[in-house]
């Protein structure tokens, strides 16, 4: 009876699942560390790494400048953030300005973290690019 419920209850979601592939692309590796990758669905929680929709982490690999993951998610408007941390201390750190010191990106290559910037509709499959900036 268990079994039936489990598949009652999470069949609708792998029937209605869409992939979305992520490059990320110029990851420095000479840098350690890891790389925070970021599904948001809303502007409110975005990009705040604590309230993202889903998430992933990787560890740096020397000499794999690029990176390619998937996620599984329902139709919808998504923006991806992506923050390499480079002192493993779990945060994208900042100067004295607010200036990033730490690689970072988001979905249309945007500069900012403006989640209309970075926003796009997922209704079928798609392969987004994101290119580290440092």
């Amino acid at each position: 009876m268990k079994k039936f419920i489990f598949i009652v209850i999470f069949f609708p979601i792998f029937l209605f699942a869409i992939e979305l592939k992520v490059n990320v692309s110029s990851i420095e590796t000479l840098k350690k560390g890891k790389l925070y990758i970021g599904i948001f669905n809303n502007a409110k929680d975005f990009p705040n790494k604590n309230k993202n929709y889903q998430k992933k982490v990787f560890n740096i690999r020397k000499y794999e400048n690029n990176l390619t993951t998937s996620f599984d998610l329902i139709e919808g408007v998504y923006a991806v953030a992506i923050f390499h941390d480079e002192n493993l201390n779990s945060n994208l750190d900042t100067n004295f300005f607010g200036i990033p010191t730490e690689g970072y990106g988001f979905s249309n290559n945007g500069l900012f973290p403006i989640y209309n910037n970075s926003k796009f509709l997922l209704n079928q499959d798609l392969k987004i690019y994101i290119e580290m900036r440092y």
